[in-house]
């Protein structure tokens, strides 16, 4: 072999065994490296085991997270959790999603952070977090009124014999104004006229007076920003007159006391603020149409003395779902068969009745048009139940009628499509013409 060659021999030798070195350190390097990474991971508990089983945690707490809460638009992270979940924001059914964090994502804060820092993390921008808004409340009259001493100069009056006046309207710039007992000439002031506030657009509260027995119709009618409307200790037998505070739209609460015996038609009609109402026990007739389409009013209490009501009283009352069943309850109108409108409880969300003890009629076309009812409790003391009583209850499924009903009347179940099942005792005596017609 000349020197050449073997030159040539040596030097690829040396080269295959600097390779081979080179690789040895590599792989030593890389093992040394994964060894230390796997034995970090277990000291901290971040490895790939512990992140599955964190997941698996995760997607246990939304197994327990309410439907409700989830289905209100909770936001949910990656392993299925809803988001906030484990802070308490879902003890309010619902979670606000961070303005910088659209994906709904945003690390929770630390456990020393405070609780106003945890609700600014929470809350978007230019809103104010849910347990800082004050709830809608309504101040209480006492307060309202203290010290208000509208004088009677401030309004114009009509004289109606020698003792009483009719208050004919108001002529000042109050906003908060309390009406006088007596005119300016020193009539006792008995009534107010029709339309007498009508004009006055500014008026935000009204007390009315001990004295006053008739509150004419369209007396406050459309006034928007009337918001308060408080009554003194009013004589016996007053009533409240037709669409007399209809449209009042401002109006979010209002306490009519027992001494109103009559509410009249439309009396409250479109007052789509109202969410409270309480009705003095005293009260015996509910007119036609009186609160329809107070769209906010979610439950009623009707008071044991209301004998008589007029056709559509909460018709349009779309979120109307707990009403009682007034035990002195003895007329209806006849018009409620026809629904919409007309139905009394036409258009709500009344689903059940309980008619209570010692009921022992249901008056004719009580329920007539309640599409949504679906349970009807009917005590042992009923005797009888009226014409159209139920009539175009579509939601009604089943009714066990008490053995003590010995009649029903024309057309009482007519056309309750819904209904498959009735009980019907023995001693029923009469059942009227068409009383199941259409009961498919």
């Amino acid at each position: 072999m000349s020197a050449k060659n073997t030159l040539h021999s040596i030097t690829a030798s040396r080269l295959v065994a600097l390779l081979l070195c080179a690789a040895l350190v590599f792989t030593t390097v890389v093992t040394a490296g994964t060894q230390s990474a796997y034995a970090e991971e277990a000291s901290t508990g971040t490895g790939s085991s512990e992140s599955t089983g964190s997941e698996e945690g995760d997607r246990t707490t939304a197994i327990e997270v309410p439907v409700a809460f989830v289905e209100e638009g909770a936001d949910t992270d990656a392993s299925g959790g809803a988001s906030g979940a484990t802070t308490g924001e879902a003890s309010d059914g619902a979670t606000e999603t961070p303005a910088n964090d659209p994906a709904g994502e945003a690390a929770e804060p630390s456990g020393e952070a405070s609780g106003e820092a945890q609700e600014q993390a929470d809350t978007p921008a230019g809103k104010e977090s849910r347990s800082s808004i004050a709830p809608q409340e309504v101040a209480p009259l006492d307060s309202i009124f203290a010290g208000v001493n509208t004088p009677a100069s401030d309004f114009s009056f009509k004289p109606l014999n020698g003792t009483y006046a009719l208050l004919e309207g108001y002529s000042g710039s109050d906003t908060v104004i309390v009406l006088p007992t007596h005119s300016s000439d020193g009539h006792i002031v008995q009534e107010i006229e029709a339309g007498a506030f009508q004009s006055n657009t500014s008026l935000q509260a009204v007390l009315i007076s001990d004295t006053i027995e008739i509150i004419g119709n369209n007396a406050f009618s459309g006034l928007s920003a009337l918001t308060q409307i408080g009554f003194g200790n009013c004589s016996d037998d007053t009533v409240i007159g037709t669409s007399a505070f209809q449209n009042c739209t401002g109006l979010t609460a209002i306490t009519i006391p027992g001494t109103v015996t009559s509410i009249g038609s439309q009396a409250f009609r479109g007052c789509t603020g109202l969410t409270s109402v309480t009705l003095g026990e005293g009260l015996l007739t509910l007119s036609s149409q009186a609160f329809q389409g107070c769209t906010a009013l979610a439950e009623i209490h009707l008071p044991d003395s209301l004998q008589t009501t007029g056709y559509g009283v909460f018709a349009g009352c779309t979120n109307l779902e707990d009403v009682n069943y007034p035990a002195g309850w003895a007329t209806a109108s006849s018009t409620s068969m026809s629904g919409g409108n007309y139905a009394i409880f036409g258009g709500t969300k009344v689903k059940s009745i309980e008619v209570p003890e010692g009921v022992t009629a249901i008056p004719a076309y009580a329920f007539a048009g309640c599409a949504t009812l679906e349970q009807v409790a009917l005590p042992a003391s009923l005797e009888g139940i009226g014409n159209y009583a139920f009539y175009g209850c579509t939601g009604l499924e089943e009714m066990d009628v008490p053995s003590g009903v010995a009649a029903i009347g024309n057309y009482a179940f007519s056309d309750c499509t819904g209904l498959g099942a009735v009980t019907l005792a023995e001693g029923l005596e009469s059942i009227g013409s068409g009383a199941f017609s259409g009961c498919t």
